[in-house]
């Protein structure tokens, strides 16, 4: 099966040029087994047309899938393109006709002026807590559903999640209870939970730490009433599963919908 990059459609048969049948989007990504099997779970089902072969839709597609699965690639494609060289020529045009002044080293009176601005080298700042993370393989992933007790620290976008073999201990006292950006949706569910971010839906649980895309500053953790807490990156301890399973006082089962690593 093949999921379309732009629309979201996930399709068994492409077009004779390898490209999207609904939107017509080139290049889509083969799925793997067990992410078809979710696909084919949570997705909806559409029959086919004359014109379009059966396939399966997001439940929630996003705003910009929606725009693609509307009006088609080409179309959109070719829209953001105009707007590009529109925005291109306007410049082009108000930097050839309407720049006003001189440059002052034309004017004779600032000729002989030395400059007494030195310039300096502005440092680059990377606030990216995880760039150095490393994390499990996407086969490791999947053996996570079969455990007990998972607590993996998760980091979730664009529909997959990413694990490491680290975690970290919850306790009320240092943690703050709040609401993620983007997170329409939470239901429990055992031990485990889903959740719907940015449009994207997840599977984890509770007690088991997650940072969003976008928000690297801030991990996120879901208890077993349903509340979401939260804790700045500057503030935490990375600790070993061990550590923070033996911190656990409920006993988490195996969550067989976990979400994979793509």
């Amino acid at each position: 099966m093949y999921e379309c990059r732009y629309c979201g459609n996930v399709f068994e048969n492409l077009t004779r040029v390898g490209a999207c049948p609904a939107c017509g989007g080139p290049q889509p990504k083969r799925l793997k087994k067990d992410v078809e099997e979710v696909i084919v779970e949570k997705y909806v089902y559409i029959q086919a047309t004359p014109r379009v072969s059966a396939y399966y839709t997001p439940p929630e597609p996003t705003f910009i899938q929606r725009i693609y699965g509307t009006f088609g690639y080409k179309v959109v494609f070719g829209g953001i393109m105009l707007a590009a060289t529109s925005l291109v020529i306007w410049f082009l045009y108000f930097w050839f006709f309407y720049r006003t002044g001189t440059p002052k080293d034309s004017d004779p009176k600032y000729q002989n002026i030395i400059p007494t601005a030195v310039a300096s080298v502005t440092p680059y700042i990377d606030d990216d807590p995880w760039r150095d993370t490393i994390w499990i393989t996407s086969d490791e992933a999947l053996t996570l559903r079969e455990n007990t007790q998972v607590v993996n620290l998760a980091w979730l976008g664009r529909g997959e999640a990413r694990y490491t073999n680290k975690s970290i201990v919850f306790s009320s006292d240092v943690w703050q209870k709040t609401k993620p950006l983007g997170l329409t949706e939470l239901k429990i569910d055992g031990t485990g939970f889903q959740t719907n971010i940015n449009g994207y839906r997840y599977y984890l649980n509770i007690f088991q730490p997650f940072v969003i895309n976008g928000q690297p500053k801030v991990v996120y953790l879901v208890d077993s009433r349903g509340q979401i807490w939260k804790i700045d990156s500057d503030d935490i301890k990375l600790v070993d599963l061990e550590s923070a399973q033996n911190s656990l006082s409920i006993q988490i089962s195996p969550n067989p919908r976990l979400s994979p690593t793509h």
